[in-house]
């Protein structure tokens, strides 16, 4: 929560999608999603910057670590808007911080 960091476990899975990106020339729109709570403090003034910096980690991470190139990349952050869970609790709200990969045909 509040943070844009990627987890090992991230990794792990974004390993497994570049490999398939990589075989294909389609640009790639990475969008970030947050929960409904407000940011208090951090760096993040908004949940709406929060989202787009978590689009912008995993582009990032694409670039240094799998050799995508950064011209496929486009960046989407609607912060707390489109949920796919209730925000009235913690389980819900973990799966609304989010990204989604979207490959453009």
């Amino acid at each position: 929560s509040g943070k844009a960091e990627l987890s090992s476990a991230a990794k792990s899975i974004l390993n497994e999608v570049a490999n398939i990106i990589k075989l294909m020339s389609n640009n790639i729109i990475i969008e970030g999603y947050t929960d409904n709570i407000p940011i208090s403090g951090g760096i993040y003034p908004t949940n709406w910057e929060l989202s787009i910096a978590r689009a912008y980690s995993v582009i990032e991470y694409y670039v240094k670590e799998s050799h995508i190139s950064p011209e496929r990349f486009i960046a989407a952050g609607y912060g707390e808007q489109k949920a796919v869970a209730p925000n009235d609790t913690e389980e819900g709200r973990k799966k609304n911080r989010r990204i989604e990969i979207v490959i453009v045909r």
